[in-house]
């Protein structure tokens, strides 16, 4: 019993040192990066007359170091699901191993579907409706850099979960939780549901409300369409 139980810790430092090595190696280029990425997400999201600053010595460099992060762990995320599924590939049955392959191929595109509809589509009409809200009351905008870029990020890793709605239905299916018919039934309260949470994440404005809705109600179609074949 002892040996096999060292060969498993050897071969999760193993597995963990690549995955530091990458995820440092990623971290210091995404902090080089991450003036040029940041340049572009202004240039992308930003409104034209709302100027964006630092408030305090540190706050830029803070905010290089979170997009160096975010930079190791999206570029790393392949390298460490690899590394994770070589190492518990040995416990794993057939059946087990066919659903990994299936599923994260899935949780990826979903993923990046949502943050991609984010950030070209969300934030756009948010931040320009969140600009436009000072003016009533006559008041400038002045925005943080570290406050702009954590509501930036907040929302595309939000969404791209919320578009995990397909994925997640599929698997609570394959557990025998939920039926097609359960969910064609409850249809008129899931709809409710989805326009209730959209006024939750979104400001108070109909159109953002609407284009949060809209997206998901057309994941959970479409995950009804998929339930079928499931």
């Amino acid at each position: 019993m002892r040996q096999p139980l060292i060969e498993h810790l050897d071969e999760l430092r193993k597995r963990l040192l690549v995955i530091i090595i990458w995820v440092g190696i990623t971290f210091f280029v995404g902090v080089f990066l991450s003036p040029i990425i940041l340049k572009q997400m202004l240039s992308d999201l930003l409104i034209a007359n709302v100027p964006v600053v630092v408030l305090t010595p540190v706050e830029f460099i803070y905010t290089q170091l979170r997009l160096g992060l975010l930079f190791a762990i999206v570029v790393s995320s392949p390298i460490i699901l690899y590394e994770a599924i070589l190492f518990f590939k040995p416990a794993a049955t057939k059946r087990e191993m066919a659903a990994v392959r299936y599923f994260i191929p899935g949780f990826f595109l979903l993923f990046f579907v949502g943050a991609a509809f984010a950030y070209l589509v969300f934030l756009k009409v948010t931040l320009y409706f969140l600009a436009s809200l000072s003016g009533l009351a006559d008041i400038q905008n002045l925005w943080s850099v570290k406050a702009l870029i954590s509501f930036i990020l907040t929302i595309c890793i939000a969404l791209g979960f919320v578009f995990e709605l397909p994925l997640i239905l599929i698997m609570l299916k394959k557990l025998n939780l939920i039926s097609v018919g359960f969910l064609k039934r409850q249809r008129p309260y899931i709809y409710v549901g989805i326009f209730v949470l959209a006024a939750i994440i979104t400001p108070p404005d109909v159109v953002t409300q609407v284009l949060i809705a809209i997206p998901l109600v057309l994941l959970y179609e479409v995950s009804l369409t998929l339930l079928r074949y499931f």
